[in-house]
Formats: C-alpha cells, sequence, structure tokens
C-alpha cells in the first residue's frame, strides 16, 4: 500500500485476534493502540521502531478486529519502507503491515491526476549531453524513413530554421510552405502564382512594409497601366448626378464635382423667397435654399434638401 509523503493518511490495520485461541476478535483495543508509550511503533525505511508521533487522532474500531489508525504527517515524513506494528502478549497475537511512502508526484500521478516528473539521463546506455536550451533535446536526425539523411537543405535533407538558416535550397521545392518566408525566392515558374492560390484578403496595406513599393520597384508597363486605370476613372466612367437631399459639408471629389455639375446643367428657378435647383426631371427640386433682399444685401441660405 502506498502514502504520500508528509501527508497525513487513515490505514486499516489489523485483524486482531485473541492470543490464545488464534480466533476470538478483539474489539476493544483503542486505547492500548493510541498509548503514547506503548502503543503503535513504526519502522522508518529501515530505522528502529519508534512510538507513533504523540499527537494521534483517536483510533477507531472498524469490524472483523480491524481498527481505523490515523498516521499523520510527522509518520509519514520519511520515504521509503514504513512497517506499522502492535504486540501485547497478554492480549493479542502481534499484527504489523508495510506501506511504501512516496513523493506526492509520484502518489498522485498513481492514484490522482499528476503526471511522473521523468528526466532522461542516459539513451541505449550512453548519458544524454547537456542541451542548449534547458529543457530541450538537442536532436541529431541520422535516418529519415529509414533511410539515411542528407545534408540540410539539399534533396532528401531537412531544412531546419536558425540551425541552418544560412543554407540554401538548391533542388525543387514542391510541397506547401504554411510557415513565414523571410528569406529571399530567386524566381517563381511561369504561372506558379496564380489568383486563385492567394486567398482573399491575403494580401493588404498591412503586408507591405513602409515605402516597400515605389517608382523604381515597378515596371513601366505597371505605371502605364495605373496611368491608364486612373484616365478611365476621370474620362471614360461614368457618374450619376446627386439626387434629392442635403449636401454633406463632408463629401467625396465625386459628390462635391457632381453638385457643381448640376447647379450649372440643371434647371433652377429664383423667387423673392427661395432659390430652387432641380433634378434631371426637371419636375423635383432636388436642392433648395431660402433667400431675402432688403435692397441692400442679397442673401441666400444654406442649401439644404428639396424635400
Amino acid at each position: 500500500m502506498y502514502l504520500k509523503q508528509s501527508t497525513a493518511a487513515v490505514i486499516p490495520f489489523g485483524p486482531f485476534v485473541d492470543k490464545t485461541d488464534g480466533v476470538t476478535l478483539e474489539t476493544g483495543l483503542v486505547s492500548a493502540l493510541d498509548n503514547g508509550t506503548t502503543g503503535i511503533l513504526l519502522s522508518k525505511n529501515g530505522g528502529t521502531l519508534t512510538i507513533r508521533h504523540a499527537t494521534v487522532t483517536a483510533t477507531t474500531y472498524d469490524a472483523h478486529g480491524c481498527y481505523q489508525v490515523t498516521l499523520d504527517t510527522t509518520d509519514t515524513a520519511t520515504l521509503g519502507a514504513l512497517r506499522v506494528i502492535y504486540t501485547d502478549a497478554a492480549t493479542c497475537l502481534p499484527v504489523w503491515q508495510d506501506f511504501e511512502v512516496v513523493t506526492a508526484n509520484v502518489y498522485d500521478s498513481l492514484f490522482s491526476t499528476d503526471v511522473l516528473d521523468v528526466s532522461v539521463t542516459q539513451i541505449l546506455g550512453t548519458a544524454v549531453s547537456s542541451p542548449a536550451t534547458a529543457g530541450v533535446l538537442d536532436v541529431n536526425v541520422k535516418n529519415i524513413n529509414n533511410t539515411a539523411a542528407a545534408t540540410p537543405g539539399a534533396a532528401g535533407g531537412l531544412f531546419i530554421a536558425g540551425a541552418n538558416a544560412a543554407t540554401s535550397i538548391t533542388t525543387a521545392l514542391t510541397a506547401n510552405i504554411t510557415g513565414n518566408l523571410s528569406g529571399s525566392v530567386g524566381s517563381v515558374a511561369t504561372g506558379g502564382i496564380t489568383a486563385a492560390s492567394i486567398a482573399t484578403g491575403a494580401i493588404d496595406a498591412d503586408a507591405f512594409a513602409a515605402d516597400a513599393i515605389g517608382a523604381a520597384e515597378l515596371a513601366q508597363d505597371a505605371i502605364d497601366e495605373i496611368k491608364a486605370a486612373m484616365v478611365e476613372a476621370l474620362n471614360t466612367d461614368t457618374y450619376a448626378e446627386p439626387g434629392q437631399g442635403a449636401p454633406p459639408a463632408t463629401t467625396t471629389l465625386v459628390g462635391k464635382i457632381g453638385y457643381l455639375y448640376k447647379a450649372w446643367r440643371n434647371r433652377s428657378t429664383q423667387t423673392a423667397t427661395e432659390y430652387a435647383l432641380y433634378n434631371d426631371d426637371a419636375t423635383t427640386k432636388g436642392q433648395k435654399a431660402t433667400f431675402s433682399d432688403n435692397a441692400t444685401t442679397a442673401d441666400r441660405g444654406e442649401i439644404g434638401t428639396g424635400a
């Protein structure tokens, strides 16, 4: 039976039988077992028998001549074999029981949810060298799939960041790269990168370092395509005129130019009290403003919705 080191435990102790016939159960030994001088004795890890720790929790009778005996933290403080024994030649036959006191880690690994603490000191009889990083084994790969490992970076060899950071890959790389590539790529085969191979949102502004792309990094045809797109936006694409509503104080350049063009092109009216600008149908008031004239100052209010 295992006991956790320096931890109180209640152990079953017995059965106690009469010294004369060896059969009759002894059920009244609580006081005798707990006696501070002649009671239960302990031998810790092969040591001399000594009385159980003086500060004891009262023993209780269980059944069939067995008792529930409490061992306190002092009783279980020594690792190794623990013999618990009681003798009383005038009353009963001797009773003893052996236990093993183990560390908390071992006990909790056996009987609870802990795991054993293991240190690897040898592999096939050879001492393990001290690792460069404490707690991390230094590993040399000799075989991969029962084939001798090649030079790192070469065909059939491992490529490990850090240890082989300066090693170049000179053979074709056909596998997927799921990590980050911090070095340079000599070339990519035609069609090697397609739209389908780039996830939506994979490349955004945050993916580029500041000033990563300037005029020097763009080929002339790329610049020409950008210019053509800008010319198309200005000279080919069409934009609807603003509809009915109050012009916002802050809006896009397209919106501001649209209002200017609408005011130049569309029907507008001016009365003694109102300026009105109509939509393309010349019927719906898109925008309007109050107007007044006191013969000294003509005052047109801020343009609002024509509704």
